[in-house]
């Protein structure tokens, strides 16, 4: 491994960060779908929603976040002193923060295991002993997993995607693969859950050891410092303040269907809401990759260049992101039965409809509160998120409670049309100084009119029997759609995807005839 010193230009680093976080992004999105389908076959729907609980406990951990992870990155970027001399004392009191948040949530998530089972969630096969167990697994899973985030944001800054993303990856396939092992041997819920805690620490040890030795200078320990938190309190509270509002508009879903549903109800949800979770993989993967390119621009006064990767970002993630979206929303029931069972099928593909084409008005406007972020123009994202925090969390109990699963799924619609119709034309105009008929040229109508051309697709298809020429005409659908959507694209961004395919089939040839 390398130090610091051989960091990589910009350029050339934004092309490698996508690459090697797409790759990444992929594995991890296959690897969670096979776990996935293998929970909901050997464990069952209830046990699975259980499952999920327990992992949306993480909204407390990431509540106190605060944004800090995002912080490093663009500081760590802006850092070209020796040994990140400039960041180290905001490093340190990183860690701290990280190690402190991680230890106490941990206890009380821990202790506070039977007060959940007894009142907060509705079981109905599945004993209370083990789903005290389930949840206190977790809560030394997600203790263990929250220092991991600073850990990638660290290096995210350092433009280190490639050995990031293989420690991610690495961790997750043994968490998740040996998990698998071990349902299809036991059909243990006990067992798997035990082996989530022990692979979260060997995970952590592996994080902290691969970080520490890409920045071999410095030292990494947790110590709180006064006169860094005086110097970064501002930005950190914009930051954390919008953090916490995304966390609740994007964690908050499930802790209400986990009370005011059955568990059951819940695990269909998080069945459509994992291929969500893949979609917001692929959209975070993409943006941390140009965040560091955009904010060594904006620090340079190159704003020009910027805005020109800004423009590549938003149409690279609605190009491919449309394609996920088109899927879930034209061909959900098929593409659920085949993934898990058509009793998961049935009770989630009306949620997974609505909850992709959220996915992809949010991936439309993701650019616009990177750049609000590189800029430290936090105030516009500050702003709209207060404005749509006191109108989300009571539209979100009301439309749950009312039209269960589905109801949630269309509170995260109706919030990102209002993000589209506030922040990403505020920053159009007061931060780009760009029209805002050119956004909705260049990003939202091409690809929005290929969803017409795919929904015709589907309709055709439906009206065959045989599954596998159906599945074939759906087949045709996607690559359509690619093909057209390729073309809407401006030429710089098609050069940013065709490049780096270039330069890995050339290193492939060069590979295979030596």
């Amino acid at each position: 491994m390398v130090g610091l010193s051989t960091q990589q230009p910009i350029r050339l680093s934004v092309k490698r960060n996508v690459v090697f976080n797409v790759i990444g992004g992929v594995w991890t999105i296959i690897v969670n779908l096979l776990a996935v389908r293998f929970q909901l076959h050997i464990l069952g729907t209830e046990a699975y929603g259980l499952i999920s609980f327990g992992a949306s406990l993480q909204i407390f951990f990431l509540l106190f976040e605060m944004g800090i992870s995002t912080l490093i990155i663009r500081e760590v970027a802006k850092d070209h002193s020796s040994d990140l001399h400039v960041s180290h004392s905001l490093l340190q009191t990183a860690v701290a923060i990280f190690w402190t948040v991680a230890i106490c949530l941990g206890i009380i998530i821990f202790f506070s295991s039977n007060w959940l089972v007894m009142h907060w969630i509705t079981l109905e096969h599945i004993s209370s002993t083990d789903a005290e167990f389930v949840i206190r697994m977790w809560a030394i899973a997600l203790a263990f997993n929250h220092p991991m985030i600073l850990y990638f944001a660290l290096m995210s800054g350092l433009q280190r995607l490639d050995i990031g993303n293989l420690v991610r990856a690495g961790v997750i396939t043994t968490y998740l693969g040996g998990g698998i092992i071990l349902l299809v041997l036991t059909q243990s819920m006990i067992l798997y859950m035990l082996w989530n805690a022990i692979t979260s620490i060997g995970g952590l040890v592996v994080y902290a050891i691969i970080v520490q030795r890409l920045v071999k200078g410095i030292s990494l320990y947790p110590r709180f410092s006064l006169s860094t938190v005086r110097r970064i309190w501002r930005p950190t509270i914009q930051l954390g303040f919008n953090a916490i509002i995304t966390i609740i508009f994007t964690q908050l879903d499930r802790i209400f269907i986990s009370h005011l549903l059955p568990v059951k109800e819940l695990g269909f949800y998080a069945a459509a809401y994992t291929l969500i979770m893949g979609i917001s993989f692929l959209q975070g993967f993409i943006t941390s990759a140009f965040m560091p390119a955009l904010a060594a621009d904006y620090g340079s006064g190159d704003t020009q260049t910027m805005r020109i990767r800004y423009y590549k970002l938003t149409q690279l993630l609605v190009y491919l992101i449309g394609l996920f979206a088109c899927g879930g929303i034209f061909l959900g029931r098929d593409l659920l039965s085949l993934w898990t069972n058509p009793e998961t099928a049935t009770g989630a593909y009306q949620a997974l409809a609505l909850l992709v084409f959220g996915a992809l008005l949010n991936a439309s406007m993701a650019g616009s509160y990177v750049i609000c972020v590189v800029t430290e123009n936090l105030r516009y994202p500050t702003r709209v998120n207060f404005g749509a925090v006191w109108i989300y969390i009571p539209l979100l109990y009301i439309l749950t409670s009312r039209f269960g699963i589905q109801g949630a799924a269309l509170t995260y619609v109706l919030l990102n049309i209002y993000y589209i119709i506030t922040l990403a034309i505020i920053v159009q105009r007061n931060v780009l100084k760009d029209r805002i008929i050119l956004w909705f040229r260049r990003t939202l109508i091409p690809f929005f009119a290929l969803s017409f051309v795919f929904w015709i697709g589907s309709l055709f298809a439906q009206g065959f029997d045989n599954l596998l020429l159906r599945w074939f005409i759906y087949a045709i659908n996607f690559v359509v759609y690619l093909l057209l959507g390729f073309a809407f694209l401006d030429h710089a961004t098609k050069d940013s995807m065709i490049k780096p395919l270039q330069q890995f089939t050339i290193t492939l040839k060069n590979f295979a005839f030596k």
